[in-house]
């Protein structure tokens, strides 16, 4: 598909949009068909150099701009050195690429290549002036970046020395458990070792008291034994439980430390 804009040989109507592929084409405003091949022959007939630029004017002055660019680079190639027509096109490509550089070449080389000296002046100023804003609002942009990235990297350090009390926080917490529960260990084998001991001497004590009473001690004594052995069999029994436990738990808990450092 090639788009071209030119004049309706029925009704006058100018920036009329053409499908040059096709055979046929319709005018916009009367809405009468012409045939492309004799409206585009009449168009570059008829059109001259000074009308195609007042069919620019009039398009830029009411922001239709790509119509303005497409006569101001058909005046161009009808007068290759028409200074007005490059710098519309110049003025054209500022107003629809705001955010681009507008370089030494192409059509605004050209517009200084032919233009009069205080013409030449004053396209450079306006020229200077669009690059300049560019230069301004990427210099602002980027200086708004770098705060961006500034904040996002104190954030990040925020956090992570945060992560790293927390973290740090926790290891003490798992560190005192584990001693506590070390402690706790200690105390209840220390328990367990005293009744083993306390089961042991209960078991002689019968021993002892027909050594020292006779038969009549031994007697006496023998009544109570059975209870004492179940009394001290089953504080042995609880505490191994719990020392078994605590034990287990300290040590899930010093792997877990272990793994955390």
């Amino acid at each position: 598909m090639a788009i071209e804009s030119v004049t309706c040989p029925n009704c006058g109507a100018t920036g009329i949009q053409i499908d040059t592929t096709r055979e046929h084409s319709f005018c916009s405003y009367c809405g009468s068909t012409v045939k492309t091949k004799d409206v585009l022959h009449l168009d570059m007939e008829s059109m001259t150099l000074e009308k195609l630029k007042r069919n620019a004017h009039r398009s830029f002055e009411v922001g239709q701009y790509g119509n303005a660019r497409a006569d101001w680079v058909k005046a161009t190639q009808l007068d290759r050195t028409d200074y007005e027509s490059y710098w519309g096109i110049v003025r054209c490509d500022m107003a629809t690429q705001p955010d681009d550089l507008i370089r030494e070449a192409g059509h605004y080389g050209q517009a200084l290549a032919y233009a009069p000296q205080d013409m030449k002046a004053e396209y450079m100023r306006q020229v200077e002036a669009h690059n300049t804003r560019i230069h301004q609002a990427q210099a602002r942009a980027r200086v708004a970046q770098e705060a961006r990235d500034a904040e996002a990297r104190a954030a990040q350090a925020a956090w992570d020395a945060g992560a790293r009390e927390a973290h740090h926080a926790r290891i003490c917490e798992a560190e005192a458990e584990i001693a506590r529960l070390k402690s706790l260990c200690k105390r209840l084998g220390t328990s367990l070792i005293l009744c083993i001991l306390a089961l042991v001497i209960w078991l002689l004590l019968p021993n002892l008291m027909y050594a020292i009473g006779g038969v009549s001690a031994f007697t006496s004594f023998s009544s109570a034994l059975p209870l004492g052995v179940f009394v001290f069999s089953s504080l042995i029994i609880v505490l191994f439980i719990a020392w078994r436990s605590k034990k287990k738990k300290a040590k899930e808990s010093q792997n877990k430390l272990n793994a955390a450092h």
